[in-house]
């Protein structure tokens, strides 16, 4: 059941992942070239990461452990490009902060971290992403 929450976590991911380009494209014309450049890099790290993700799935070669350190790093992610997007105007910076989708991206992925079937893990990664 593990794994098919992991793979579920993953699959949910590319999703994000085109959510993310998405949005980076959409903003091409108001973002600076910091903050695309932060948002295009998080973005392929994220890309990259689901692809290692299925491989391994593929090999059968999964561990719990790995599931897990790649929803961090999901977190890590979205904190270092929200960092990197507060680098621009002060006003846009503002709108950044107070936007409730980037929150509501922290809270989903609180969600998904109980699909790894760990109420310990749960509350790591809401400590993770209230830091963030």
């Amino acid at each position: 059941m593990q794994n098919q929450g992991s793979r579920l976590l993953n699959r949910i991911r590319y999703g994000l992942v085109l959510l993310y380009l998405a949005s980076t494209i959409l903003s091409l014309e108001t973002a600076s070239r910091i903050q695309i450049a932060a948002y295009l890099a998080g973005t392929g790290a994220m890309f990259v990461y689901a692809l290692l993700h299925s491989l391994l799935w593929r090999l059968r070669r999964l561990r719990s452990w790995f599931s897990r350190t790649l929803l961090v790093l999901d977190v890590v992610v979205l904190c270092l490009v929200m960092t990197a997007g507060v680098l621009g105007e002060p006003r846009d910076s503002k709108q950044l902060l107070l936007s409730p989708v980037l929150f509501t991206i922290y809270v989903y992925y609180i969600i998904c971290s109980a699909f790894l079937r760990s109420t310990s893990f749960v509350l790591v990664i809401g400590a993770l992403a209230a830091l963030g």
